[in-house]
């Protein structure tokens, strides 16, 4: 029998994954499992694409991308977060979980620590065991915002890096100034790198996004892309931009893993930063408001979401698990807390998916509340 490594063993399929394989083997079910969005790519991208396939677009970029990408992607970020230092530099990466992978292995040695919030995107923890770092939690419960006491008390003399993500996955909260102000302190006291995931950061909802280099901008990296915003995360475009140290460790990384970007998704990606999203971010801000009003009318405990696209309530009864199986049980797929945090309270619900389906689950999320009272 093939020996299988240590390494590939400690990994278990992601609790997210097996929801999603659940709801293909059913036609009946309200969706609401999978964080992507449900429009399509625009088709000016789609055009860009299909006209580089016909131009011939085989070969290899340069391993941070097309050079003209990666300074239209600068442009476009530096508008938008005008404290990135000058000397930051940016790459491209296949996709955010490509920057996050070569972020991790840039920043960590074998024991080294990583701190990471719970509630959290279900990469994260995975990379950091991957790197033969260890993964050390620090908690966002119970409204989901940091605060000093228990970010910091997790700081040893083996953290290296703390890891942050607004609009988050999976609660769609957005960090306030005073999260990221908290953040920042810790980082510089204990000399600590951050790596801010804001993937979701056009899909802000309430107020301007913030980011981490308005509070911390050394020793700091944002991590990005195109997938989410545009519709295309199985297009897999993503970006990284920070201290020139590590990004230029990050690009060598690169080279002898990832390769380069996807080129023709990067050719697509040229002429991205022309769509107006206004619509789309208008339509996703109503889904968020008819999901999130109707679990406070059913009676749920939800912190608003922000932005991204997802919502995190607490289940009404029973542990995250068994009421998801009752909510199963009734054809709303959902995913218990268990994929993404250390506590079996929460549920994850995605409301990218159609106005009607919304209003669809509002009714079933009301007569499981009342079925239990």
């Amino acid at each position: 029998m093939t020996r299988i490594s240590d390494r590939a063993k400690a990994i278990n399929p992601s609790g997210i994954r097996k929801v999603f394989d659940m709801g293909r083997t059913r036609t009946d079910l309200i969706d609401l499992s999978i964080g992507q969005p449900d429009f399509d790519v625009p088709d000016l991208i789609k055009d860009a694409v299909i006209k580089a396939v016909r131009d011939g677009c085989g070969g290899y970029s340069v391993t941070q991308g097309y050079p003209e990408l990666v300074e239209k992607t600068r442009s476009w970020i530096g508008k938008k977060y005008p404290t990135i230092p000058a000397e930051d530099q940016l790459m491209l990466t296949s996709g955010t979980a490509g920057a996050l992978t070569l972020a991790i292995f840039t920043l960590s040695d074998v024991g080294d620590e990583i701190l990471l919030p719970d509630p959290y995107f279900i990469v994260y923890e995975t990379l950091i065991k991957l790197s033969n770092a260890k993964p050390v939690f620090y908690s966002l419960y119970p409204d989901f915002h940091v605060t000093r006491e228990e970010i910091e008390s997790k700081i040893t003399d083996k953290t290296r890096a703390i890891i942050i993500n607004s609009p988050a996955n999976p609660t769609g909260v957005c960090f306030t100034e005073d999260d990221y102000r908290i953040v920042a302190d810790v980082a510089r006291k204990h000399d600590v790198f951050v790596v801010s995931d804001e993937i979701y950061e056009t899909f802000s909802y309430d107020s301007q996004h913030l980011c981490i280099k308005d509070f911390l901008p050394e020793n700091s990296l944002i991590v990005g892309g195109f997938t989410k915003t545009f519709g295309m995360p199985g297009w897999r475009l993503g970006y990284a931009v920070g201290a020139p140290d590590v990004v230029d460790r990050m690009r060598t990384l690169q080279q002898f893993t990832f390769v380069c970007p996807p080129t023709l998704v990067q050719k697509g990606a040229m002429v991205a930063f022309d769509v107006d999203m206004s619509d789309y971010v208008s339509g996703y801000s109503k889904k968020r408001d008819i999901i999130y009003n109707g679990l406070l009318r059913a009676g749920y405990e939800v912190e608003k979401p922000g932005g991204a696209i997802f919502a995190y309530p607490k289940a009404p009864f029973g542990t995250s698990q068994e009421f998801c199986r009752a909510a199963l049980e009734r054809g709303l797929l959902l995913v218990p807390g268990t994929a993404m945090s250390n506590r079996d309270t929460h549920f994850r619900l995605s409301f990218a998916t159609s106005d009607e389906n919304l209003e669809r689950a509002v009714k079933i999320f009301a007569e499981l509340r009342s079925s239990n009272k």
